[in-house]
């Protein structure tokens, strides 16, 4: 029976170990993120590029605020109720983004008995044609929880995904588009806005609000590049050992063996959510002089997946579109822009500015917007 099988499970390989397994994650890759990057290998160096920035950015931080060091661990935000943060971060998000129509919402506990196998957090996208039951669960075991749960909120409900789901439906004039998944760019937009909405914290000092949101982003990014070497290039549990502690000086055989298990578990996963934001900050930044920080969501929420181009151009020319034709934004196109690679620098030799403990240190990610 069941029971003479406990014990005995073989550790986890990436699926490269599998027969036509790099075809698969190349297939995965192109279904969960449809990345404008033409090949996993310049997907790749352009995470290893963005986090590499990132950690730039980080030091020159340090360098200026040297007390960072020490307020990252002891910052304790002023909003722990997750009721009281999603009525905060919708005052704080009309500075920022479009008005919505008013939605209503529900705040659930997990129950127990799921808490183990679950992510932080999730929201519940609405059915087609019951629009106004929308539900955040929490999960309230997680540590990412009890740390921040404005943050979290903001990845779920303000302005991520229960503020994007609800403001598409008022826009979208097609429903053929409501039954499409846009998994990646979903994730994408809601890692994007986490991040900013450290800046909304009540009292928080501006450089660290900035040194916390690069700290998840550079965290986020670490688990992509696991997850492309573990599953595309055959890296193997000792290999990702010298990874880590090359990388963050992290050595702790069992915090890699679970950050090994966790990504041949669910391949590509992490993709989804650093690749989505990666996306969206390149246009973001591409179009920074054309449009401004309320325009950008404006168009980006109406655009959803077209964000995803390289050039600035094809963008402002989609932005075009999508204002004349009102309601509706731009039709639906299978189009694919290219992007140049951002780097391709190697990671390796990278500390964590901050220290790091030697703890499975997973990325405040909640989980998908499910369907």
């Amino acid at each position: 029976g069941l029971k003479e099988l406990k014990g005995h499970l073989a550790l986890p390989v990436g699926v490269s170990a599998l027969p036509d397994g790099k075809k698969y994650y190349e297939y995965l890759l192109n279904s969960s993120t449809y990345t404008s990057y033409k090949s996993p290998r310049s997907l790749q160096n352009a995470i290893a590029g963005r986090m590499q920035s990132e950690f730039s950015r980080a030091f020159e931080l340090l360098e200026e605020h040297p007390q960072l060091s020490r307020d990252i661990y002891s910052y304790q935000p002023p909003i722990d109720d997750p009721a009281e943060a999603l009525l905060d971060l919708q005052e704080k998000l009309l500075t920022q983004f479009p008005e919505m129509s008013a939605c209503s919402y529900e705040i659930r506990m997990l129950p127990e008995a799921l808490e183990e196998f679950s992510s932080p957090a999730f929201y519940l996208t609405p059915p087609i044609d019951s629009q106004n039951e929308n539900y955040i669960y929490i999960n309230q075991s997680s540590v990412s929880v009890s740390e921040d749960i404005y943050t979290v909120m903001a990845h779920e409900g303000y302005p991520g995904h229960l503020y994007q789901c609800n403001y598409f439906n008022q826009v979208n004039a097609s429903r053929l588009r409501a039954l499409m998944s846009f998994s990646c760019y979903v994730e994408g937009w809601a890692t994007y806005v986490q991040y900013l909405a450290y800046g909304w914290e009540d009292g928080i000092q501006p450089e660290l609000a900035e040194f916390l949101a690069l700290n998840e982003s550079v965290y986020l990014a670490l688990y992509a590049l696991v997850d492309y070497q573990v599953n595309y290039e055959g890296m193997t549990m000792e290999e990702l050992g010298v990874f880590l502690k090359q990388a963050i000086g992290m050595d702790n055989p069992e915090a890699t063996k679970q950050i090994y298990q966790i990504v041949c578990e669910d391949p590509a996963n992490y993709m989804k959510y650093y690749v989505g934001y990666l996306e969206i900050r390149k246009c973001r930044e591409s179009v920074k002089r054309r449009f401004s920080a309320k325009r950008f969501p404006y168009i980006s929420l109406r655009l959803r997946t077209r964000t995803f181009c390289g050039d600035p151009g094809t963008f402002c020319r989609l932005a075009g579109q999508s204002v004349k034709q009102g309601r509706g934004g731009a039709p639906f196109s299978s189009e694919c822009y290219s992007m140049e690679a951002l780097s391709s620098s190697p990671l390796f030799g990278l500390k964590y500015a901050g220290g790091i403990s030697n703890t499975v240190l997973q990325p405040n990610c909640p989980s998908d917007a499910i369907r």
